[in-house]
């Protein structure tokens, strides 16, 4: 950038923090090196202070620092993503530097619900076609996409023209990361990836999406995730604490008009909860996984050893060694 004319002065870092918390200073530090944090401004985005968004018509609403800047450039990594089909390109944008008027609709009940949304899907996923017009309307220079392995090594860059250098990483992720299987199981093993992902339950709903193609009606799913922050924020505790049962969450949030904070958090666990019974192997205490409506258990053997008591030793389980950097799929459903 300096090399091609642009004043280093002029140079900032926007952290598209979407609708969480602002970041701290350790974790700027993790993000971007002790050298850039010295050399250039680094702010986070947030989603509620109005003074820092700008309204582009209809349901859009950007960051100020970002709409207001001559040359735009969205960084990312696409990995498969629980409702988005892959998270990278415009999701740098949408949700990532988006106002909260338009995270309702990103993250709202109706898209949600919609068939075509869920791992490794962008064809009639409404909420990919919703990021994708809302970044073309904020404008994106240029983007730079990463893919990684489980090792979380790169594997590929992806640099240009927003939908283009996005799509191009979306079929290297798709074939590095799809997986077929013949039959479905009544026992699931899957986990959130490790760190950073298994940070808290809220996240590790992701690992668990991935097993629910090819989970049985009624069977076990077993998610090994470490939790170290505990359950997740504070709304998402307070939805949790609220939901007296799924049902009577989902009649709640789908009356128009209704949006609560962080309900994308759940909407998701109670599509799970609909199909299985989740088996938590995690820091959370007792109290913490039941609130989770999980049956908590201290290793994965004592998990294994309930689940083969309720379906017989001989019992074939499907392992999912990754579950959120993973793409599920019947045979069946295989293109050709």
């Amino acid at each position: 950038m300096i090399n091609a004319g642009v004043n280093e002065k002029s140079i900032f870092i926007l952290i598209g923090n979407g609708t969480h918390r602002p970041t701290t200073n350790n974790e700027k530090l993790e993000l971007a090196g002790k050298d850039i944090l010295e050399r250039f401004p680094v702010f986070d985005h947030s989603a509620t202070d109005n003074s820092m968004l700008i309204h582009l018509g209809e349901n859009f609403y950007v960051n100020r620092r970002y709409l207001e800047s001559d040359l735009k450039i969205i960084t990312g990594m696409i990995e498969p993503h629980f409702f988005a089909g892959f998270s990278g390109g415009r999701k740098g944008v949408c949700p990532g530097i988006a106002g909260i008027e338009s995270i309702k609709i990103f993250h709202g009940f109706e898209f949600l619900e919609s068939p075509y949304t869920k791992p490794g899907n962008l064809e009639n996923n409404p909420c990919h076609i919703f990021a994708t017009e809302f970044a073309k309307r904020a404008g994106v220079d240029f983007i730079v996409n990463v893919t990684i392995n489980k090792n979380k090594e790169i594997t590929g860059v992806f640099s240009g023209e927003l939908e283009k250098a996005f799509l191009a990483g979306v079929e290297f992720c798709r074939k590095t990361s799809t997986c077929y299987a013949n039959r479905k199981y009544p026992i699931v093993i899957t986990t959130n990836g490790g760190y950073p992902l298994d940070i808290d339950f809220y996240q590790s709903v992701k690992g668990m999406i991935a097993a629910l193609e090819i989970i049985e009606d009624s069977g076990i799913i077993i998610c090994v995730s470490e939790c170290r922050d505990g359950v997740g924020s504070e709304n998402f505790r307070k939805l949790l604490l609220e939901m007296k049962t799924p049902e009577q969450f989902m009649e709640k949030i789908k009356q128009p008009g209704c949006f609560l904070d962080v309900q994308w958090g759940v909407q998701p666990l109670v599509h799970i909860l609909e199909r299985a019974r989740i088996f938590l192997i995690s820091r959370l205490s007792k109290q913490d996984a039941e609130l989770c409506r999980c049956v908590p258990f201290a290793n994965i053997d004592q998990a294994l050893s309930e689940a083969y008591n309720q379906y017989g030793e001989n019992t074939e389980i499907a392992v999912i060694p990754d579950g959120p950097y993973t793409i599920v799929q019947m045979k069946k459903d295989k293109h050709e």
